[in-house]
C-alpha cells in the first residue's frame, strides 16, 4: 500500500542532502497492538515530485494496520554508516499519511 505525506516537506539544505542521498529510514506509527505506544521499523522510500517521501508498505504490515487506524506518523533519516548518531546528520519528518490512490501512482 503506497503510504503519502500530505504536507510538502522541505528540510533545510543539509537536511535535505541527507533526505535525497539516502532510500530508507525508521517509519514510526502509533500502535494498535500496543496502544499508546509507537510502532518503529525500517522502511524504504521514495521522492514524488513535489519532494514528499512516498512509503510502500504491505497490506499485512503492522504500519498498515496502525495507519489504517491513526494517519499521524513520523520518518527519520539517517547516515547508518555514522560514528556518532547524536552529532551527526538527521531529520524527522512529522505528518499525516494518506494512501494514494490509483489515478495518484502515475504522478507520485
Amino acid at each position: 500500500m503506497p503510504i503519502h505525506f500530505k504536507e510538502n516537506c522541505v528540510p533545510g539544505r543539509d537536511a535535505f542532502k541527507l533526505y535525497k542521498s539516502k532510500n530508507f529510514g525508521i517509519l514510526s506509527t502509533q500502535s494498535q497492538k500496543f496502544p499508546g505506544y509507537p510502532h518503529g521499523s525500517l522502511v524504504s522510500y521514495s521522492i514524488d515530485l513535489d519532494l514528499n517521501p512516498v512509503l510502500y508498505v504491505t497490506d499485512v504490515a503492522q504500519h498498515s494496520r496502525n495507519f489504517l487506524a491513526n494517519h499521524k506518523m513520523s520518518l527519520t533519516i539517517m547516515d547508518p554508516k555514522s560514528i556518532d548518531v547524536q552529532a551527526d546528520d538527521r531529520v524527522t519528518f512529522y505528518g499525516d499519511g494518506f494512501k494514494v490512490v490509483p489515478e495518484e501512482l502515475e504522478r507520485i
